[in-house]
C-alpha cells in the first residue's frame, strides 16, 4: 500500500493518509491543504 505525508512548510506532519485508495484521495489531500 502506498502512505501520503501532509507537510507544512516548517516540517511539520498535519496529516498522514494510510492504506490510500486512489478515488477521493486527490480530493482528500486538497481539503487538507486548505486547512493549513
Amino acid at each position: 500500500g502506498r502512505t501520503t505525508l501532509v507537510i507544512d512548510r516548517d516540517g511539520i506532519v498535519r496529516k498522514v493518509y494510510p492504506k490510500v485508495k486512489v478515488d477521493g484521495h486527490v480530493q482528500a489531500v486538497l481539503a487538507t491543504l486548505r486547512t493549513i
